[in-house]
């Protein structure tokens, strides 16, 4: 077990705002894991997907980190840094950068004529040791439509999933019926689609793998910087998040007419960014709330079979 991750899982439990997966830190399976010896340093590496306008410069940046617990900073390191662009097979060497004292590479990377709805891959590699991290650039025009999904008791069915995940890493969380048809059904409508998780960010990899192996299009993917983003709370979570939807707003001119979530906190970020709530469908206890001064979200069910069909098939639904 890696203590980093038990000591995140922990963590993970006890701030959690449901009564079972509180109740879970006292699982006898739990305690072993939390007294489990600390493991090998596992890298943290973590590259930052992006959506750009036509025509803008690509700014890549990478934070590299070993762990176990805390993490510990990669600096002065040279990092590598390589494209592949849409239609290719290989992989292209585009230069090295260096880590800075807080393990941070940056590169900067010209536009290559992508146009709108075109997506670019890019990777950054720990020179030292030939770990690091992938990432994509979605090229967007402006005032182009998004969804915006959670990840945790959005698509899967609990947060305690992922919990039981940091647990034990064989572990495959449970997803909602229907969840994947729901978002392939935007990506065929021609919708940008993103998803903005209050995961922290050292799980990238883990995030990405899951949404891979359950048939979850890839796309821009926004996991929490730091542990204060990830708390259920005002300031926490829905802080963070709200920040992140005006950003894709304001930066690159996205606009989300309809957003997915289960928590108190989707519901105000999104009402907050202005997200209207008659779009803002909801799974869960939560469907149906309302952030203060806002209207009432919707919902979509015990889980996404009946919303997946009646997007396809009800025309008041239909995007």
């Amino acid at each position: 077990m890696n203590m980093n991750r038990t000591v995140l899982a922990f963590l993970t439990l006890v701030i959690s705002t449901s009564a079972s997966a509180q109740a879970q830190v006292f699982d006898p399976a739990v305690i072993a894991a939390l007294k489990a010896q600390m493991g090998k340093l596992r890298a943290i590496h973590r590259v930052v997907d992006q959506f750009v306008k036509p025509g803008e410069g690509w700014r890549l940046n990478g934070e590299f980190k070993v762990s176990r617990v805390l993490g510990r900073i990669v600096k002065n390191q040279a990092v590598s840094v390589y494209i592949r662009l849409p239609g290719k097979t290989a992989w292209t060497f585009r230069g090295q950068s260096r880590t800075n004292t807080q393990g941070i590479a940056t590169w900067l990377e010209p536009s290559h004529g992508l146009l709108a709805g075109q997506t670019a891959e890019f990777k950054m590699i720990l020179e030292r040791d030939g770990t690091g991290s992938e990432g994509i650039v979605r090229v967007v025009a402006p005032g182009s439509r998004a969804i915006v999904f959670d990840i945790d008791a959005t698509l899967t069915t609990a947060d305690s999933e992922f919990t039981r995940q940091m647990l034990n890493p064989k572990y495959d969380p449970k997803f909602y019926i229907g969840s994947q048809a729901v978002v392939q059904y935007y990506v065929k409508r021609g919708a940008e689609v993103t998803y903005i998780t209050g995961r922290n960010d050292r799980y990238r990899r883990e995030t990405l793998a899951w949404l891979s192996k359950h048939g979850f299009p890839r796309a821009v993917t926004t996991l929490a910087p730091t542990f204060s983003d990830i708390l259920p709370t005002a300031v926490g979570v829905q802080e963070y998040k709200y920040l992140a939807l005006r950003d894709l707003m304001e930066r690159v001119g996205l606009t989300f007419p309809r957003a997915y979530g289960n928590s108190s906190t989707d519901i105000c970020a999104y009402a907050m960014a202005g997200i209207p709530t008659d779009w803002t469908f909801i799974i869960g206890k939560h469907s149906g709330d309302a952030c203060k001064g806002y209207g009432s979200t919707q919902s979509v069910g015990p889980d996404y079979s009946g919303h997946a069909l009646a997007l396809m098939m009800d025309p008041k639904l239909q995007f």
